[in-house]
Parts: structure tokens; C-alpha cells; sequence
């Protein structure tokens, strides 16, 4: 198994992975993990798997105390994939 080091992470992102390991009754370090996974396993197939990336960090951002969510890159980016995909039909 690889390890996996993730320097400069902002003070409340810590907190609330802290805080979601506490709910959830693991380490933070076993939350991280958790969370990893299910992003990199869990991900729409095809063309959507960027977007679906994208909509999924804009999700969770927003879910962070602290994170000011900036939706208008996403955002952009989304429409325009569907704009490509409108295209293709």
C-alpha cells in the first residue's frame, strides 16, 4: 500500500475532518482514507467522471465551517461539458 503525505492543510479543514472522524468513530487518519476511496471508487464512468468530480468537491466544500465555496469555475466547467455533450447528440 502507498502513504500518502498532504502538507499546508488549512486549520478548519482539519477541524472538520477531525470532527467527522469523531462522529463517524475512527482516526482521522482512517476518515481521510474512507474518504478517498469512496471519491476515486465511486466516480461516474466516461465523460462525466471530471465533472462528476468537480460537482462532488463543489458538495462537500460547501459542507466545510470556514470554506468560502466558489462555484462560478465549477460552474463554468460543468456547463460547458454539457454544452459538449449537447453537441454529440
Amino acid at each position: 500500500m502507498a502513504t500518502l503525505s498532504v502538507r499546508n492543510l488549512p486549520d478548519e479543514v482539519q477541524f472538520a475532518l477531525r470532527q467527522r472522524a469523531a462522529q463517524a468513530g475512527v482516526s482521522m487518519e482512517a476518515e481521510v482514507r474512507n474518504i478517498l476511496i469512496r471519491a476515486c471508487t465511486a466516480l461516474p464512468s466516461g465523460g462525466e467522471r471530471l465533472s462528476g468530480v468537480l460537482a462532488n468537491i463543489q458538495r462537500w466544500s460547501r459542507q466545510l465551517p470556514g470554506m468560502a465555496a466558489s462555484d462560478s469555475a465549477v460552474d463554468d466547467f460543468l456547463a460547458e461539458r454539457r454544452r459538449e455533450r449537447a453537441k454529440e447528440w
